[in-house]
């Protein structure tokens, strides 16, 4: 695991990424023995609640799909944000993208790093769309996907795991966390499309945050 932050916004969000690492692995840990099952495979609004939690457990405050207006010539549109929250007293909204990044041997922390550069990029843009509440930030949760056979964690999966920080860390961000599954415990799943011996493994998530600079 590991988390970053750097400048206002993300030295506020240190503390509640690290409560979000708490709250992954304490889901993959309850639930890996009923379910083989983990919190962020599901999908982006899953992977928003979570963070909404960490939050919250450290004294901030955090509502999922907020309601707010933008106003259009002089008609005011209903929108919703994916994510608002007050830390220490300062608003911030949201937006936020969910992004599987395939890894094999050939893979480089460059192309890590431009596919993340890209979605984050897309969310960050999103942002301006939406009406100012005090910071404004584009959020990723970027899951490595690695293909394994036979229901088998492929052996090289810590050597990409690194590659995925390396990529990761490089990226242009406010704040950064990540946090893996110990080896033998990832979710994976059979995909139908391929080859009958293919199975995909997420051994884990980041997530990443940029804040929008102040116009």
């Amino acid at each position: 695991m590991g988390v970053r932050g750097k400048g206002k916004l993300g030295k506020k969000m240190e503390k509640a990424l690290r409560r979000w690492v708490h709250f992954v692995d304490k889901y993959c840990h309850e639930r890996w023995h009923s379910d083989q099952d983990n919190p962020y495979w599901h999908n982006e609004r899953g992977s928003v609640g979570l963070l909404a939690a960490a939050i919250w457990s450290t004294g901030g405050l955090a509502l999922e799909e907020h309601p707010a207006e933008v106003t259009k010539g002089r008609k005011p549109r209903p929108v919703r944000l994916d994510l608002w929250c007050c830390l220490n007293g300062v608003d911030c909204a949201f937006e936020a993208k969910q992004k599987s990044i395939r890894l094999s041997p050939r893979t480089t922390p460059a192309q890590v790093r431009e596919r993340l550069q890209a979605t984050l990029k897309t969310a960050v843009g999103n942002t301006k769309k939406k009406p100012g509440y005090g910071r404004r930030a584009g959020v990723v949760f970027a899951l490595p996907e690695i293909l394994g056979t036979r229901r088998r964690e492929p052996e090289e999966t810590g050597r990409l795991l690194r590659v995925f920080v390396e990529g990761a860390t490089k990226c242009d961000t406010s704040f950064a966390a990540w946090c893996f599954q110990p080896k033998g415990r990832c979710t994976w799943s059979y995909w139908p499309r391929k080859r009958r011996t293919d199975y995909y493994f997420w051994p884990g998530v980041a997530v990443l945050g940029r804040a929008l600079r102040r116009q």
